[in-house]
């Protein structure tokens, strides 16, 4: 099995990088998976999360993607595609693709984005447009995980 990790902000190494490195990690103890992390960040290195997060990604492939279009491409050859996101779409053309959301943020909704804009928080506002968004693409996706009923209970 096939499967790819992407994540648009590794070097954060925060929560979210913690779980997918976890993630890839354990899959990667399968000796019939091959894992693979996606990145865009320039500075990304796998030798630094493996230290940062004690975990041992000695076997975990790396590649790096220059774009949507290209984690899309990447992912033809995946039989799952993992991708965190907190407000933007992942295309996928993996045979699963699963969403893990960070999406702390309470209920959204129109109302909700416009306030802010018309509070003057564009990026806040445009970012809710697009978790909207995001939140309605992913009923069609393969799966959804989240990883507190915190964020469950927001969606």
């Amino acid at each position: 099995m096939k499967v790819a990790i992407y994540n648009p902000y590794w070097s954060s190494l925060g929560g979210g990088e913690k779980v997918v490195t976890v993630l890839g990690e354990v899959l990667s103890k399968n000796k019939n998976t091959e894992v693979a992390f996606l990145f865009t960040e320039e500075n990304f290195s796998k030798e630094n999360l493996a230290k940062y997060f004690s975990a041992d990604l000695a076997s975990i492939k790396t590649e790096r993607v220059k774009n949507l279009s290209e984690v899309k491409s990447a992912s033809k050859q995946c039989d799952v595609l993992f991708a965190l996101t907190n407000f933007r779409t992942i295309p996928s053309k993996a045979k699963a693709t699963v969403y893990i959301l960070q999406a702390p943020y309470g209920k959204i909704n129109a109302a909700s984005a416009f306030r802010k804009l018309f509070q003057g928080k564009t990026k806040e506002s445009a970012k809710d447009f697009y978790r909207m968004r995001l939140l309605k693409r992913s009923k069609h996706i393969s799966r959804v995980a989240v990883y507190s009923e915190y964020v469950r209970t927001s969606l």
